[in-house]
């Protein structure tokens, strides 16, 4: 049985256990709504950071009783000792808006981002540009909603380029659920939007039930929305699901709602799914220590069914805790529940925060769908966690996957001397499953005093869609009054632009004691190893080895080196040169010493990068070791992983 409990109402509930048959879900009711139009030149002025507080804060059901699923020995990746990505654009986004929390998302589009909070809306260029801000209590007048808008939620929709955005509406007397939600009329969010406000809640026998704790994806033919189902007075009523076709909503024509519904299930997150050719969307949420469950909803346009399966995953256990921050504070780490998901690729990342020893941690998956429903059954492919050093608590996380496989996920941490700091991880495609590289410092909070204990209640990640590449994401900290703030940020684990591996490798001096040029396209522990050659004059490096490549790219506005290196022994300095075309000589661009025992990453800029190539295309590096102080094992190594030329016009 699961329990959850409402924490304005302050009373426990349990789900009833109904049977239903898992395999075939139907809708259970439609509706149709018609759309009201709104442009955003109209607000004057354009930003507008005032905000329409409200008495009532937004809900955050929480569950109680761990259900404890069957054992496994599944095993989790954990963090590598090597930072993944690099931190670009960043900017302050919303500021508190006497809501608590601000539950912030992001939508990124070709030329522009859109945020929302509890219970706000803003649009930037991607340079940080404020464009419009306004209430969400102004944006959605016209069509008789109430004052209670909260939860909410946005995306961009790649498949026919339009910002979606959705707010949910709630009032106890009369008894009120909808869902107010937005469709932009192209990809710049400034200008027309059709807006509707669709009906929520849900009755069952003599009970009525309303919709919180949202979750919102879409395909290429609709938008679902998810939503945990609360009895106005008493009771639980499960998970529903509301289908909404998406070619009306384009032009802003009436659309057919359509309404499932798991009666057992609960805090399920949609999946966004950008592949055009896929008939159905995903759902995720926790089952038990040791399951997740599955959602899959096909023929989203004409007659939706709706499938479960459940996944084994390595056991976890939800927080008992809260997380520690400063000034004897603590901040809410929800229960365990799915935070965000998104499919990419085969498969759906999804992650929330875990308990282990007393301490918060944050946990993702990468599941595979294996082309169920149709045939087959999902399964896990890696799954990981990034744990802080002990008293150090992450939590409220959330994950994301771009077009070449990299994963990355943000964060909070905190501790009773840390506040509140919004971090990154990143994993490239090729690094051993369920891994993630060091956790990276995006921004601490300003105040250390936060009182309100209320956090998140989530976060979001992005993926640009003009290179695929970049992450984009929105995080939540305290602010120096110590209230809470909301910032922007965007980092790359691989940058943007073509990757070029070396096709030949030279001994110059040394010995390639193993491996070959074959093993450095890939950052996958397969490494090409050398040993110390001799040297007549104290200046030499012992080891000297030469790489070229072919671009072709003839001209880049960007190059970068990347490469990845090990030795055996401490105090080995690395010198990088690359050669210049134009002045017909060997640059040196960088020199460090390399790391021992595990593998570092140098991921470096050339500036002018086009004298770096020929007019055939041909690109040339070398790498020099040598020892700065003295070895006592002999002979020592050098090692290469992974050796790369990023090129992009």
């Amino acid at each position: 049985m699961k329990y959850l409990l409402a924490l304005a109402a302050c009373t426990v509930i349990a789900a009833p256990t109904i049977a239903q048959d898992a395999n075939n879900i139907r809708p259970f009711k439609s509706l149709q709504f018609n759309a009201q139009r709104v442009d955003t030149a109209r607000f004057s002025p354009q930003i507008n950071d005032e905000f329409v507080s409200h008495a009532k804060r937004p809900e955050n059901p929480i569950r109680f009783g761990d259900e404890v699923g069957p054992p496994n020995n599944l095993t989790l990746g954990q963090t590598l000792n090597a930072i993944r990505g690099t931190v670009n654009a960043q900017w302050p986004a919303i500021g508190a808006t006497g809501w608590t929390p601000p539950d912030p998302d992001i939508a990124v589009g070709p030329n522009h981002v859109v945020a929302v909070v509890n219970s706000s809306i803003a649009f930037y260029n991607k340079s940080g540009t404020p464009l419009f801000q306004q209430t969400a209590q102004d944006f959605y007048t016209g069509l008789g909603a109430g004052s209670f808008r909260f939860d909410p939620k946005c995306f961009y929709d790649r498949n026919n380029q339009r910002f979606v955005m959705l707010f949910l509406e709630q009032d106890d007397s009369p008894q009120v659920s909808k869902l107010l939600i937005a469709v932009s009329d192209d990809a710049d969010p400034n200008g027309i939007w059709h807006k509707y406000r669709i009906e929520s809640k849900l009755t069952v026998g003599q009970n009525t039930y309303w919709l919180d704790y949202p979750g919102l994806g879409y395909n290429k033919d609709a938008y679902v929305i998810s939503g945990n189902m609360f009895g106005f007075s008493s009771g639980f009523g499960g998970v529903q699901f509301i289908v909404l076709p998406t070619a009306p909503m384009l032009t802003g024509s009436p659309v057919t709602a359509q309404y499932l519904r798991d009666a057992n299930g609960e805090s399920a997150q949609m999946t966004e799914v950008m592949d055009g050719t896929l008939n159905a969307i995903f759902a995720i949420s926790r089952e038990n220590s040791t399951a997740m469950q599955l959602y899959a909803i096909r023929d989203l346009a004409t007659a939706p069914v709706m499938n479960m399966a459940l996944v084994t995953v390595p056991s976890n256990s939800m927080p008992s805790i809260n997380a520690p921050t400063t000034n004897g504070h603590a901040l809410d780490a929800l229960d365990g529940r799915i935070i965000n998901a998104v499919w990419r690729s085969g498969a759906i990342l999804a992650t929330h925060t875990v308990q282990s020893s007393s301490r918060l941690r944050v946990r993702w998956y990468q599941i595979a769908t294996n082309n169920w429903p149709v045939s087959g059954s999902p399964s896990l492919t890696m799954s990981g966690e990034v744990a802080g050093a002990t008293g150090i608590h992450h939590h409220m996380p959330a994950v994301n996957m771009n077009s070449v496989g990299d994963v990355s996920m943000i964060f909070t941490r905190s501790s009773t001397s840390i506040t509140a700091d919004m971090m990154y991880a990143g994993r490239f495609a090729t690094d051993p499953a369920g891994t993630m590289g060091t956790p990276v410092l995006l921004e601490s909070s300003a105040g250390n005093n936060y009182g309100s204990g209320r956090w998140g209640d989530y976060f979001d990640v992005d993926v640009d869609p003009v290179d695929d590449v970049t992450f984009w994401g929105i995080l939540m900290g305290v602010a120096l009054n110590n209230g809470w703030r909301t910032s922007i940020f965007s980092w790359t684990i691989t940058q943007p632009g073509t990757s070029l591996a070396p096709t030949t490798m030279t001994m110059e001096r040394g010995i390639l004691f193993s491996g070959s040029v074959n093993d450095l396209g890939a950052s996958d522990d397969v490494r090409a190893t050398f040993r110390p050659g001799i040297t007549f004059t104290s200046g030499e490096a012992p080891v000297q080895v030469r790489l070229d490549a072919v671009s072709s790219v003839l001209a880049p506005s960007t190059m970068r080196i990347v490469v990845e290196s090990q030795a055996s022994a401490g105090g080995m300095l690395q010198t990088i040169e690359a050669f210049d075309y134009v002045a017909n000589a060997w640059e040196q661009v960088d020199g460090r010493n390399a790391m021992v025992g595990s593998d570092g990453v140098v991921d470096i800029s050339l500036t002018n990068p086009a004298r770096f190539v020929d007019a055939g295309g041909n690109v040339s590096m070398k790498l020099h070791y040598k020892p700065t102080a003295p070895v006592f094992t002999y002979p020592w190594n050098s090692a290469l992983d992974k050796v790369a030329w990023i090129v992009a016009n």
